[in-house]
């Protein structure tokens, strides 16, 4: 269904309860399916990172929900300390990533655990694949995709920013290009071997007994490829990932009602801005009439 929904302004009020109405149905399927897979996948901890992309309309609404924050990273860093040692973790992930130091706080904690599992029902993009190439094993959806890990600045990787120093004089570049520039600089070998150093060593190749490779990082962090290229279950083989292609079907249904339910809460949450604004015009109007 599309984002862009609107509102009648002549009904507000009973668009705010329409809203209200779904948002319940949708907060009884999340319930639901939440008790559903830990019933069948008794004895493992349940741990999600799901998010949705939407259009808020000029409206600042749930907008945690739209990309991994530092706030949702330290709330799951605690679910997952917390887990009992000993117990396996399933990690269901569909996110596009967000903040670079949320993700590497996620897999780092993820890294101090054993028998953890994600779960890839559709994507796990940026720094849902560096949460992702933490676990043991990576299970994807038929259409399943990683991608690449290397940081955005301004929506452009590290990596396009050096090229374009190649390209230009510093005469020739704007001040947040330069300071772009020598940010990237410092950031692109950094950033690499933090890449490595943050895969579990399941998915890096033995280089002698006492060394595992990096050639896994450079591929997802090295900038050979476009940010948004999709990294699917054949190639995550190829490239030495620890991964299967037997999705149950509970993680789809899992994530298509969890973003169904995100999506209800950004409609309800819109509803009831505009209904509060309409009752504050029509209270703002009534109150300026002159008897």
């Amino acid at each position: 269904m599309p984002d862009d929904i609107t509102f009648s302004p002549a009904n507000p009020a009973d668009a705010n309860a329409g809203a209200a109405s779904a948002l319940q149905n949708a907060e009884a399927e999340w319930e639901k399916i939440q008790k559903n897979i830990k019933s069948k996948r008794r004895g493992r901890e349940i741990i999600s990172i799901v998010h949705r992309d939407f259009d808020t309309g000029g409206l600042l609404l749930n907008a945690d929900y739209h990309h991994l924050t530092h706030e949702e990273a330290l709330d799951i860093a605690s679910c997952i300390r917390n887990t009992p040692k000993g117990k396996p973790i399933d990690l269901i992930l569909h996110t596009r990533g967000g903040d670079a130091a949320a993700s590497e706080l996620i897999a780092e904690v993820i890294l101090k655990r054993s028998r953890v599992v994600a779960y890839v029902p559709y994507m796990a993009m940026s720094g849902g694949t560096q949460i992702a190439l933490a676990a043991d094993l990576v299970v994807f959806g038929s259409n399943a995709c990683l991608g690449p890990t290397d940081l955005l600045l301004g929506g452009i990787s590290v990596h396009d920013w050096a090229e374009l120093q190649e390209m230009k004089t510093p005469d020739k570049l704007d001040d947040i290009s330069a300071l772009a520039i020598i940010l990237s600089k410092k950031r692109k070998d950094k950033d690499l071997k933090k890449t490595c150093d943050l895969i579990n060593n399941k998915h890096k190749k033995m280089v002698n007994f006492y060394k595992r490779d990096c050639s896994l990082a450079e591929i997802i962090n090295g900038g050979s490829e476009p940010h948004e290229t999709r990294i699917k279950y054949k190639d995550a083989k190829k490239h030495g990932i620890k991964c299967i292609d037997r999705m149950h079907s509970i993680y789809y249904e899992y994530v298509d009602i969890r973003r169904q339910h995100i999506r209800q809460m950004r409609i309800s949450n819109q509803a009831s801005y505009l209904n509060y604004k309409h009752l504050a015009t029509t209270t703002k109007t009534e109150g300026s009439e002159v008897p």
